[in-house]
């Protein structure tokens, strides 16, 4: 693409050789088509410059947790957000802990397999639909769940309160009844001695999202050198890719 700019003089957007896609979200490659989306990216960005500066700690302690993790074989990693506005963040983070930890082999050439599985499960819909495998399955899982203090709120208007069910929500907000169905789920996967751990965010607006994106990348990277693995690159989807081409070329079976 940019040799096609260049030969047919056409503008161009100035996008760094060494970062990957999964790590360029705050790069234009990211911030262009937010733009073009009418996003605000100025809160996305400072969000991203505070983490920077200081929430390197967190990252480090999150990337001992998920090496700990894979040397226990707790093989499966699932994001459990109570807010439907980082369900879409939970899947960029996949593809980033899945390309950059997933590798055959490290960096001595040793075969490792390493990496772990990630699922994004949103509460509350998947707690219903998921819970009982995560509790009572096998015990090769641990669960990150992201929590909002501040979110637009309405409350459980007065009705059919004659009956004992409803009469336990009213007047209840409905950041009240998150709070509660996400303190029940970690709860109960602590019962059963399962890793639970809470990123509890005051908001889910651009800024806390920047500082969310950062703070992974920064927690992937660091997990991939304690594997002794190389976390930027990708030889699995490289492969699939060239057999894609040389089947479009007539070269494969």
């Amino acid at each position: 693409m940019r040799q096609l700019a260049e030969e047919e003089n056409l503008i161009s957007l100035s996008v760094p050789g060494n970062v990957g896609g999964r790590f360029s979200v705050l790069t234009p490659v990211g911030l262009f088509p937010a733009m073009f989306a009418g996003i605000d990216v100025v809160p996305l960005l400072l969000g991203a410059k505070r983490e920077k500066r200081e929430g390197v700690s967190r990252a480090v302690g999150g990337a001992v947790v998920d090496y700990l993790f894979q040397e226990q074989a707790r093989n499966i990693k699932v994001l459990f957000p109570y807010c439907d506005r980082l369900k879409t963040f939970g899947d960029w983070y996949l593809q980033l802990f899945a390309e950059s930890l997933g590798k055959l082999k490290n960096r001595r050439g040793m075969v490792v397999r390493s990496g772990q599985t990630g699922v994004v499960a949103v509460g509350v819909t998947d707690q219903h639909s998921q819970l009982q495998l995560y509790k009572d399955g096998p015990g090769d899982k641990s669960f990150f769940f992201f929590t909002v203090k501040n979110q637009p709120d309405v409350s459980v208007p007065p009705m059919f309160n004659q009956y004992l069910s409803f009469q336990v929500l009213e007047g209840k907000t409905f950041a009240q009844l998150m709070e509660a169905e996400a303190e029940g789920t970690m709860q109960s996967l602590e019962r059963n001695s399962l890793p639970v751990f809470q990123y509890e965010l005051d908001n889910a607006d651009s800024e806390t999202l920047g500082a969310l994106i950062f703070m992974f990348e920064m927690q992937t990277a660091i997990t991939g050198y304690m594997m002794n693995i190389n976390p930027f690159d990708q030889p699995g989807v490289e492969d699939g890719k060239q057999i894609a081409r040389k089947l479009l070329e007539g070269k494969g079976k």
